[in-house]
Parts: C-alpha cells; sequence; structure tokens
C-alpha cells in the first residue's frame, strides 16, 4: 500500500434524503486513510459507465504506481443491480467485471474494495428473540496464472433479497457505523476486521418502520490472498 491509493466514489442525492451525509462521512475516511479520490454525483447510466470506464483505464494508465482501488456505489437498489438517477439499472456484476485481473491489469494482486450501498431487494427482517444459553507447487517453467476475479472484497449494507436503512437526517446506517468505527480505530486494522466492528455497530442497532422493528446485516465477499490495511 505503499504507491497511490485511487477511489471512485458514485452517489444519487436525488430522492435519497441523508446521501449527502454519506458522502461527506465517506470522502473524510477515503481522505484520512490517503486515497485521491473521483466523485460521480447524480450519473444517470451513460455517465456512470463512462466515469467508471475512464477511472479503470487511469489505473491501467499508472500499473506500477498504484496500490489499491476502492469504488463506493450509493444508490436505490435490488437484486444484483443499483439505479441511476433516472432509476436505469446497472448490474453490478458489469461493474466488478471492469475491474478484474483481465480487464484491469494494474490491479492484478491488488486489492479491488467495492463498498455497496443500496437495497438489495424488498424483503424486511424483523429479527428474532434470542434463545436462552444458546496449495499446490507452481511448475517454475510455466508462466504465472492468476483466477480471472482474485483480490476483491466487496461489501453489502445487507442480505441478498433484502433492503438497507438510511436515516434521512444523518445517512445511511452502514455508513454511518464506518465512520464511527474509523474514528475509533482508525487504521489500525485490517479490512475484515474493520467491517466486522462495522458489522457488529449494524446488528446490534434497533430499528423500526413505522411500529414494526427492522434489523440489517452486512454481507462481505472475498476472494483476498494478502492482509490489507490501510
Amino acid at each position: 500500500m505503499e504507491q497511490t491509493r485511487k477511489a471512485f466514489v458514485m452517489c444519487v442525492k436525488t430522492g435519497r434524503p441523508g446521501a449527502e451525509q454519506d458522502i461527506n462521512m465517506i470522502r473524510n475516511w477515503l481522505e484520512e486513510c490517503k486515497f485521491e479520490c473521483i466523485s460521480c454525483i447524480d450519473p444517470d447510466e451513460k455517465e456512470l459507465m463512462e466515469k467508471l470506464t475512464e477511472f479503470r483505464d487511469g489505473l491501467n494508465g499508472i500499473k506500477d504506481d498504484v496500490s489499491c482501488c476502492l469504488v463506493t456505489l450509493m444508490a436505490h437498489g435490488g437484486k444484483g443491480f443499483i439505479n441511476t438517477v433516472f432509476d436505469e439499472r446497472v448490474n453490478l456484476t458489469d461493474i466488478f467485471e471492469m475491474f478484474n485481473n483481465e480487464n484491469c491489469p494494474a490491479l492484478q494482486e491488488k486489492p479491488k474494495l467495492f463498498v455497496i450501498q443500496a437495497c438489495r431487494g424488498e424483503r424486511r427482517d424483523s429479527g428474532v428473540i434470542q434463545a436462552d444459553n444458546l496449495s499446490t507447487k507452481q511448475d517454475s517453467s510455466k508462466k504465472k496464472r492468476l483466477p480471472t476475479s482474485s483480490d476483491y472484497y466487496i461489501i453489502y449494507p445487507t442480505q441478498e433479497d433484502h433492503i438497507s436503512l438510511r436515516h434521512s437526517m444523518n445517512g445511511s446506517v452502514m455508513i454511518q457505523a464506518i465512520d464511527e468505527v474509523f474514528r475509533k480505530h482508525g487504521k489500525k486494522l485490517h479490512i475484515v476486521d474493520f467491517f466486522t466492528q462495522v458489522n457488529n455497530r449494524v446488528a446490534h442497532a434497533d430499528f423500526n418502520m413505522g411500529r414494526n422493528p427492522v434489523k440489517v446485516v452486512l454481507v462481505t465477499e472475498s476472494t483476498l490472498t494478502k492482509a490489507v490495511y490501510f
């Protein structure tokens, strides 16, 4: 992590009260972690994909001088997609694939981090009442090969098919927790431990929609091959 750290922050603010607070908290976190940040606010599909492509191509242009990238996407969404400002659907898989080892060789064996703040469906989890008492050797003569999608770390704010939570004044529940954990622990934690602490805060907090309780829990997907510290 001694070279340049690049970040891309996309946020749909229109129709998402509290999004401005999310942007401020994410930018502060990234700046403290020494990321050079590019912002994309209220894009349509064409603008989003063009700016992501420009960001990816820029990484490839500085191949030897980049340590990692972090892409934050904050919008409405559903199962496997996010919505643009005009409710166009953009598949998350298409975005992830832009940065894989084939399409972004600059990031081969380097961490590719994605923070997704969007609903993943319409289901709501009201929670439950807690029960009582409860390697193989490589042939050196062959050229080294990598899996197509290694060194990814993807953070979702909720389970598949479920809603995520955002406060109209204070911002998204996950983004608030990221800010709180970073203020407490700074850059001391490995990224997996960091988001475990974030998840602990989110999972043990109580929320309501009307009179109905709602619980959320973060979900992470990892193909990391190295420990990542900021």
